[in-house]
């Protein structure tokens, strides 16, 4: 199994998502960003690590939501994503070779090919109603 710390970052009540490459894991899918864990590395350094090299941020204040059990349906490998929500990062957010594209949503309107379960769905929809969106 392999396991990822997955970023969910949070802005004026949406939600981050990527179009994942044709070349990726959940290729062609809209889902959250983040990458694999590399080995001795903890889940915060991981998730510090990926947010930089996919968006070109620095992260500053996250916290944990939950930890899933997932088979990708475009390769059939099992992983364990560590779900995070990002409430503010410094740096604007910038596509990698990893994304085809990058866009905000609004939890309710989610585009039709996205990886997200009801499990996440439902714990993320619980949060945001505490939350206070980030500025600008």
């Amino acid at each position: 199994m392999r396991r990822t710390a997955i970023g969910i970052l949070l802005k004026n009540n949406k939600i981050l998502l990527t179009k994942r490459s044709l070349k990726n894991t959940y290729s062609g899918l809209w889902s959250f960003p983040g990458g694999h864990i590399k080995p001795n590395e903890s889940l915060e350094t991981a998730l510090k690590r990926e947010m930089k090299e996919e968006l070109e941020i620095d992260i500053r204040k996250f916290k944990f939501l939950m930890t899933v059990e997932r088979i990708d349906p475009t390769s059939n490998e099992h992983f364990e994503h560590n779900l995070f929500i990002i409430t503010d990062w410094v740096g604007d957010i910038k596509e990698s070779i990893e994304q085809k594209e990058i866009n905000w949503f609004n939890i309710n309107k989610l585009p039709e090919n996205h990886s997200i379960k009801s499990d996440v769905l439902d714990k993320l929809k619980e949060e945001l109603i505490n939350y206070e969106g980030k500025d600008g």
